[in-house]
């Protein structure tokens, strides 16, 4: 759940909303960090090929970009994020939005 609604926000007391923000924070931190792992883990040659692109994009941004770039090699029929992300599982830290917004229009 990436963000609360308005009901639930008024349910919830300031006590419990602070606890789900850090638990938020804590999984981002955690998805930052296995997709820093997953980039060390890669052979010379990708980060050869795709490091240049590296000033494009951010940080954790040009780490998803280059794991749905690989995973879009291996992967057989339709490449959309969607099935990208299908084909990864677990390998894909993090919610799948913010793979959809690698290639989204805004900085």
């Amino acid at each position: 759940m990436a963000s609360i609604t308005r009901q639930l926000r008024r349910r919830l007391t300031r006590e419990q909303r602070r606890a789900y923000r850090r638990q938020q924070v804590q999984q981002a931190r955690a998805s930052r960090h296995q997709l820093d792992r997953i980039h060390q883990q890669l052979p010379k040659q990708v980060h050869a090929l795709l490091d240049p692109l590296e000033s494009a994009f951010s940080r954790p941004t040009h780490r998803r970009f280059v794991l749905l770039a690989l995973v879009a090699i291996l992967t057989l029929g339709g490449r959309t994020i969607a099935n990208l992300l299908r084909c990864l599982g677990v390998l894909a830290p993090g919610h799948s939005s913010s793979y959809h917004r690698v290639f989204s229009q805004r900085r």
